[in-house]
């Protein structure tokens, strides 16, 4: 049999655009392995149910996709297919919401309950349009990436990204997400990455690891193999994280050439990591990434309750001011499945439940130290004056001294330009409203800037 697996980008939230999620190579070949012939399908709602040709579809699903997947779901439904759905919006207790929507749910999967899976429905045992919706849950937690990934690594199109993920699971507690495999770190392996990144097409890799670093040995065997592939490696870590000298020095010989940290917020009160870094050390750890020779991307979140309206100052200030090549900044979006959105609803402090509209640029709870629209109004000018052409004409120059006018400069200017290319389009496409404050373009900026 064939099986599609189908992902929905939705309006402003598109994961599969530059970077292909690795769940989405895993279940092919996965079913690959039951003899199934498998492809990926990436597209909008509206391409969807024509795009899909198989009798079995599966469809990833994350919270801003969810309305469309399911709208697609019942087309999909009336042709005679059968229907898995799974991923992050389903965990939690989620998986409530798909039923009757879908023949099949997963709030978590392995290899051996996938197996199983599709034996069922090649037998008959789950048909097409059934009454009832089967529940799948992997409780043993016995997820693991296929250690052949690399099999169809290369089957990209030619500007996606190769995403290799490197560990699976999350220690930390962070009220705002809901991680596979909460509480743990699994690496996969040194051996099985290098293969991975050795066969794989081109020059440039994603490492899929929100955590990166997090476990040093192992981080500086990797990058040590790493290094005479000669690929260009881009990293997910925190800003507490990389201010280890020594392994941040690793991670340039490994063929590290940009990363994106995360930083959260300069208000205070997350303590994110076992580190609470001033301003200066922050911008002192920056520097000595810089001066490794690699990029380097501050993320933040806007409109955590310690946020106060001198939070969009503070941000754009620091991101003016520091030797940060770019700045990623998105609202505070308690998603279902997290212990934020459950506090939230009960605070009363929830006023959007269209899930569509859960895609970190939209407005959806009450925050504490703002009113919704200030909110709302604060980070459309963040994003207005970060993202855009004259700052990204400064950083760009700044690029060129620190690195020269290489690849990396190269990069970074693309990105630039995609991301203005976005903030645009998300800012024309929100409801028109009165700016509350004055552009920070129209402020003076910091004397070292």
């Amino acid at each position: 049999m064939d099986i599609d697996i189908l992902s929905i980008n939705n309006r402003r939230f598109c994961v599969t655009g530059i970077l292909r999620p690795p769940i989405l190579n895993t279940l092919r070949i996965w079913s690959e392995n039951q003899g199934w012939g498998a492809r990926i399908v990436a597209v909008p709602e509206k391409e969807a149910h024509k795009s899909v040709q198989a009798p079995v579809v599966a469809m990833s699903v994350y919270t801003p996709s969810a309305p469309a997947s399911y709208r697609v779901a019942e087309k999909l439904r009336k042709q005679g297919k059968v229907v898995i759905m799974g991923g992050p919006h389903f965990r939690g207790g989620m998986s409530a919401e798909a039923m009757g929507r879908c023949d099949v749910v997963a709030e978590s999967v392995s290899e051996q309950k996938w197996a199983l899976l599709l034996d069922d429905i090649q037998a008959g045992r789950i048909a097409p349009g059934a009454d009832g919706t089967h529940k799948l849950v992997d409780q043993e937690e016995n997820f693991r990436y296929p250690a052949d990934y690399r099999r169809n690594i290369n089957d990209r199109s030619w500007y996606q990204l190769a995403t290799i993920p490197t560990s699976l699971g999350c220690p930390y507690g962070c009220e705002f997400c809901d991680p596979l495999m909460k509480g743990k770190y699994l690496d996969r392996g040194v051996d099985v990455i290098i293969e991975d990144l050795a066969q794989m097409k081109g020059g440039v890799a994603l490492f899929c690891d929100a955590t990166f670093g997090l476990n040093k040995k192992y981080t500086m065997e990797l990058m040590e193999a790493a290094a005479p592939l000669r690929k260009n490696i881009l990293v997910e870590t925190s800003i507490a994280r990389v201010a280890d000298k020594e392994l941040v020095a690793a991670m340039a010989r490994g063929g590290v050439k940009a990363m994106e940290v995360g930083i959260e917020t300069l208000s205070g009160g997350l303590n994110k990591h076992g580190s609470q870094k001033s301003r200066q050390q922050m911008m002192d750890t920056i520097a000595m990434v810089h001066d490794h020779g690699i990029l380097i991307q501050g993320n933040f979140i806007l409109g955590l309750d310690c946020d106060g309206p001198e939070c969009f100052d503070n941000a754009y200030e620091f991101y003016v001011k520091s030797r940060l090549d770019f700045i990623y900044a998105n609202l505070l979006t308690p998603f279902p499945a997290t212990r934020l959105y459950r506090r939230l609803k009960e605070e009363g402090r929830i006023i959007d439940d269209n899930w569509e509209n859960y895609d970190f640029a939209t407005v959806v709870h009450r925050p504490k130290n703002l009113s919704p629209d200030h909110l709302h109004d604060g980070y459309h000018n963040f994003c207005a004056s970060a993202y855009g052409m004259g700052n990204i004409a400064r950083k760009v120059a700044r690029a060129g001294l620190d690195f020269g006018l290489g690849k990396q400069t190269a990069f970074m200017t693309l990105y630039h330009l995609y991301y203005h290319r976005v903030v645009d389009k998300m800012i024309s496409t929100a409801p028109a409203r009165k700016p509350l404050v004055a552009t920070m373009d129209q402020r003076p900026q910091p004397a070292d800037a």
